[in-house]
């Protein structure tokens, strides 16, 4: 019987989800007529959605989601800081509309991340007769 592993699942979700954003923003500067995006953030977002889908198929997704999480909820948080919202305006080009998506990923994949438990080493015992 299979056990329902929703870390596994979500990564694999923002894995792709990440990896199809980065490769659309490498060919247009407006996602979904909403969502502008620039050159090294598609970079950014092609190398963690690969990340998310590698670490969702080997099941390993704690540390992913937890370190996903703080990143987005950080980048969220500076852009809506006035001192430090052009700084991320001009490295990044984020809007209001991704850093509200970016919150929003960042305390799922948080919540994820911080509830899902450890996987542990199974070891095996060398027992010698």
């Amino acid at each position: 019987m299979k056990t329902k592993k929703p870390g596994r699942r979500f990564t694999l979700l923002i894995g792709i989800l990440l990896l199809a954003e980065g490769v659309w923003g490498l060919f247009s500067n407006n996602i979904f007529g909403a969502i502008s995006i620039n050159t090294r953030l598609s970079i950014i977002h092609i190398v963690v959605g690969i990340a998310g889908l590698y670490y969702g198929s080997t099941g390993n997704t704690r540390k992913y989601n937890i370190l996903l999480g703080a990143s987005l909820l950080l980048l969220a948080i500076l852009h809506f800081i006035p001192l430090t919202a052009g700084i991320i305006k001009g490295l990044f080009d984020l809007n209001d509309l991704l850093a509200y998506l970016y919150i929003f990923i960042g305390i799922s994949a948080l919540y994820i991340g911080l509830t899902t438990r450890k996987l542990r080493k199974q070891r095996s015992l060398l027992v010698v007769f």
